[in-house]
């Protein structure tokens, strides 16, 4: 098993390595369990595989004895269920506890008689038949010897199945965690929250869908019996009527209810409220530079001039459809939109959680805008979009644009431009307006607009404005949302002696803290502390880019010509990484520095990281370096190539650090005079 890089999982390869048989006996019991004659159904076996998958990744499981233990109990649990059936045949359905799932044994059934003893195979990788077919296999007289060939066989093709995917995004992880744990953590922020938008959207649809003609019918009764709201409600889903009036008053009322949303909150006077405050924290906790990058491309989906240049290329193909309903919904939509948020913006004027990001004092906080128009433009397209497709396909074009508005609304938390109330608002009144103006527009006679070149022009505006927006703003959107490089401010007054401990003494990671310690300090220029390390043979660390991703690929690639991953601190991946290969040793030094914002005798003070690298192969595909995490000896080397500067040696608190990785050693380096 490879030397772990994770102390966080530390208490994981200490159980592995001291149960091994209890692992594996886990590893083939999940993987029976998950092919067992119902008990399927509720064990996350599935999951647990995949996670199976992401430990091979990460060098805790091996992944031959993983491998032959999922497909071995794979095979056990599809052949016990078997003989349950074969033993029983149409008996087990009238026996206890069986009898309570008799609509699973004839959705079973009906699978078998189609597919045959195909079933078998597909049951495998079918989830409401998973955990019945080999029963119903058994119970309508298949074949021992052949159902054991085909359970064999598809136990073979099924566990890799799932563990593949877990190992790749075990190595994804494995990455990640190389430049940062926080951004593990946010990927798995996002992901869940994606998952959790797309279940609600299912379940939302699932239930609607069936219902809506009669939802609309006891709208209708409804607002005949109430004679203030009711006409207004009568126009909005009677096709017979007008609904242009009663979007006014709805839209007027959306205003004030935007109102009424901020005072019921409590924020009018400009101080979030808790939960605004910790989310807030929690994300600049999470951001790296990579993140940072990538969720200003997708906050600028969201920007004035993508939102205005999708409008205008599909407000001009339905002109051009000569579809004035559609396009008349649409324009209502963004005009509207933009209305209630600057409206709200201006009467409530609540300060950003970062002001610096928008200085003039036009650019208030609540509703987001982004998050507003976001719901409006790209919600309305799906509800245009869906129209003219089959129910079954529709949930597909909603959860897609769904996606594309979460991402737009985690964007604007993470980067700082808004609190939680703000999206939650902006999205909310989105919402409502988007839904008024859906059943006014599905209600209301409109011409079929032919689907396809709809989904490819709409397909094409939302790229064609995004790339455009990326290529001629995406410098300017960075200098925006990314920190401020620091600059020396804090004076030392005697660095070597004592003030040295002030500084971090691990790597800022998630939770302030990370198993990667600064085990440097150097009182110098970046330029002078660069030229020191070339003149005794550093050089610059091959930086990651995609042409030179493509030597992880390579096994022969000398260690010393593969690129290295950036580290992150604070936010913030190194200023300078330095590398010095041995040809000797055969080992790969690594030195990173980080700014500390302070200063001793008119230079500034560096914090940095000696570390030793290995490689680390992914199925001898990948062959990427990581750090080893041992780092009490790596500034050996650092101590006898500068003997002819002033060094010394200090020590951190025996309970400021972890003894297992580090003795808490520092290195201080000070500059030539």
């Amino acid at each position: 098993m490879e030397e772990i890089t994770h102390p966080q999982l530390a208490w994981l390869v200490d159980w592995i390595n001291q149960y091994p048989v209890l692992t594996g006996v886990f590893i083939f019991t999940v993987a029976m369990l998950e092919s067992m004659l119902l008990i399927g159904i509720p064990v996350p076996g599935a999951a647990l595989l995949v996670s199976f998958g992401a430990l091979i990744a990460l060098g805790l499981l091996d992944f031959t004895t993983t491998m032959l233990l999922c497909i071995a109990g794979a095979i056990a649990g599809d052949g016990i269920s078997f003989w349950i059936g074969y033993r029983y045949q149409k008996q087990l359905k009238n026996i206890w506890p069986f009898y309570y799932f008799k609509s699973q044994f004839q959705t079973g059934e009906d699978f078998f008689r189609k597919h045959g003893g195909k079933s078998v195979v597909f049951g495998r990788f079918v989830g409401p038949v998973r955990a019945v077919i080999p029963t119903i296999a058994g119970m309508m007289g298949m074949s021992p010897m052949r159902f054991t060939i085909i359970n064999v066989l598809s136990a073979i093709a099924w566990a890799p199945a799932y563990l593949l995917p877990g190992m790749v995004f075990g190595a994804s992880l494995e990455l990640a965690s190389e430049v940062a744990i926080r951004l593990v953590a946010l990927i798995f922020v996002v992901i869940i929250a994606l998952l959790i938008i797309r279940w609600l959207l299912r379940r939302t649809l699932h239930y609607l869908q069936p219902r809506a003609d009669a939802i609309s019918r006891q709208s209708l009764q409804w607002a005949r019996r109430h004679s203030i709201i009711g006409p207004s409600i009568q126009a909005l889903v009677d096709p017979r009527q007008p609904e242009s009036p009663a979007l006014l008053l709805f839209a007027l009322i959306l205003i004030l209810s935007g109102l009424g949303f901020f005072f019921i909150i409590g924020s009018l006077a400009g101080q979030p409220i808790t939960v605004d405050q910790r989310v807030y924290e929690l994300m600049q906790s999470l951001r790296t530079p990579w993140m940072d990058q990538l969720m200003i491309w997708i906050t600028m989906l969201g920007d004035t001039f993508v939102v205005s240049g999708i409008t205008a290329i599909v407000l001009a193909w339905l002109l051009y459809q000569r579809n004035i309903p559609a396009a008349l919904h649409l324009g209502a939509a963004i005009i509207f939109g933009a209305i209630l948020t600057r409206v709200l913006k201006i009467s409530l004027q609540v300060p950003r959680p970062d002001p610096s990001l928008f200085p003039l004092a036009s650019h208030y906080s609540f509703p987001s805008a982004h998050s507003t128009m976001a719901m409006l433009l790209y919600g309305f397209l799906s509800i245009i979009i869906s129209r003219e497709i089959r129910a079954d396909k529709r949930i597909h074009v909603y959860v897609v644009f769904g996606i594309i508005i979460s991402l737009i609304a985690i964007s604007r938390l993470y980067l700082g431009a808004h609190w939680l109330s703000d999206v939650i608002g902006g999205l909310t009144l989105g919402l409502i307006w988007i839904t008024l103006l859906g059943i006014a527009y599905r209600r209301h006679p409109s011409a079929a607009l032919p689907a396809r070149p709809l989904f490819a022009v709409t397909t094409a505006a939302i790229l064609f404005t995004a790339i455009s927006h990326w290529q001629l703003n995406f410098e300017s959107e960075w200098q925006r949302y990314t920190s401020k490089v620091d600059i020396a401010k804090l004076h030392f007054a005697n660095w070597p002696e004592q003030d040295w401990k002030t500084l971090p003494v691990y790597r800022n990671d998630l939770a302030d803290t990370s198993g990667y310690p600064f085990n440097i300090q150097w009182n110098d220029t970046i330029v002078d502390i660069n030229k020191t390390l070339t003149a005794h043979g550093w050089i610059p660390a091959l930086e990651l880019t995609l042409p030179n991703s493509m030597k992880w690929l390579s096994k022969q690639t000398p260690l010393n010509e593969r690129p290295v991953l950036p580290q992150v601190h604070k936010g913030k991946h190194e200023t300078m990484a330095m590398s010095y290969y041995d040809s000797d040793s055969k080992l790969l030094s690594v030195i990173r520095f980080w700014p500390t914002n302070t200063s001793w005798n008119d230079k500034p003070v560096w914090i940095g990281q000696a570390a030793i690298m290995q490689t680390k192969s992914f199925l001898n595909l990948f062959h990427y370096p990581v750090t080893i995490q041992e780092f009490t000896g790596p500034t050996k080397l650092l101590r006898q190539q500068l003997k002819q500067l002033k060094l010394s040696i200090a020590y951190r608190d025996a309970d400021a650090i972890d003894h297992k990785r580090w003795n808490g050693e520092i290195l201080l380096i000070e500059s030539r005079e």
